[in-house]
């Protein structure tokens, strides 16, 4: 349902003089990854919301999945690598008037900038839609920046301060000093792939993902940086589980005043044994619902990289959550790529689908 109206799979689809959507892609490509969804309605919201954004406009867009709960609602992400796709839809949305002045501005001025100056700043940027937004219909997302590597830090810190500023997103002084700590203090070899706000959920702080953290460096720079609970048992525990698993391990942190308890570690693997165990581990955890680890185990073991296809699906990652305390919660990111990003994707390459180590 969308604003009380559950459209038809005829009436979703794009009519014949609109540049085919990602909603007319999901459609197509429902019977690829249904048995996902436990609700089917779920994916016909989704169909109908992204009825709005032509497939133009990313190159990789996947669903985030709850493993640890009932709950039938499932986020949505999509990449954007081209300025130009940006700005063309920002004009069209303004026009429409599905997103809010403030953000389209701030938006269609970043899209300009990212053609000439911010070009050597950032890779590309990431619209993060919750599903209880997509419900009401709100076009604003969680927004995330995408810098690339070797980008000097007071340039990166003061063009990011300035993107947020333009966007009216209020993120307060300390974060941005936090920001600057977390960087200065990487080890070597790993980078902030992307920095990014919350913002359709109210949250003002600042969420890093750190990546390439060589393995067993991830608890020296948790403490280094004054994360508050690194001497949690719990997290030391689950790292070990994850390097058992998984071929590297990426961090997420919330950076407000101070770095929030939250944290979030980002499972990625090489082959499809290795996902599958670790899934199983979950659902022996606690961590994934019966339903879910059937539907899930019985998809991942039917994905086969299709070299002559435009767009690839594939397991992005796991992801465990905590929340400094004993809290888990654990998420599944699949998603569809296109073939030219497939072997530049920012950790997302696709995965070795074998059943077993050659």
């Amino acid at each position: 349902m969308a604003n009380g109206f559950k459209a038809t799979s005829q009436q979703m689809l794009s009519p014949p003089n609109k540049e085919r959507s990602i909603g007319d892609f999901l459609e197509n490509k429902r019977t690829e990854y249904h048995e996902l969804f436990v609700d089917d309605s779920v994916l016909s919201d989704l169909t109908c919301f992204f009825s709005e954004f032509p497939t133009g406009l990313s190159s990789f867009w996947g669903f985030e999945f709850d493993l640890n709960t009932h709950s039938h609602h499932v986020d949505f992400l999509l990449c954007i690598h081209q300025p130009d796709e940006l700005h063309a839809w920002i004009q069209n949305a303004k026009k429409q008037r599905i997103v809010k002045d403030e953000i389209a501005k701030g938006l269609s001025d970043f899209s300009i900038k990212w053609r000439k100056d911010y070009n050597y700043i950032f890779n590309n940027i990431w619209f993060e839609y919750d599903y209880s937004e997509i419900q009401k219909n709100n076009y604003i997302p969680n927004l995330f920046l995408g810098p690339k590597k070797n980008v000097h830090i007071l340039n990166l810190l003061d063009t990011i301060h300035n993107v947020f500023q333009g966007l009216e997103f209020k993120v307060q002084k300390p974060s941005y000093k936090l920001l600057l700590s977390c960087i200065s203090k990487l080890p070597k070899g790993s980078w902030v792939s992307q920095v990014g706000v919350m913002h359709a959920r109210r949250d003002n702080n600042l969420r890093v993902f750190i990546q390439d953290i060589p393995k067993g460096a991830v608890l020296p720079y948790l403490e280094d940086v004054e994360y508050p609970d690194v001497r949690n048992t719990h997290v030391k525990d689950w790292l070990q589980i994850a390097y058992r698993h998984c071929r590297k391990v990426e961090l997420d942190l919330d950076l407000g005043v101070t770095i929030g308890n939250h944290i979030g570690l980002e499972l990625y693997f090489e082959f499809m044994d290795e996902a599958l165990s670790f899934l199983k581990h979950l659902y022996e955890r606690g961590l994934c619902t019966r339903q879910k680890y059937l539907s899930f185990t019985e998809h991942l073991q039917t994905l086969n990289i299709n070299k002559e296809a435009g767009m690839h699906q594939f397991l992005s990652h796991f992801k465990i959550s905590f929340d400094g305390v004993s809290n888990f919660k654990s998420k599944a990111y699949i998603g569809y790529i296109t073939a030219d990003q497939a072997k530049n994707a920012t950790a997302t390459k696709p995965i070795n689908h074998k059943t077993t180590k050659q």
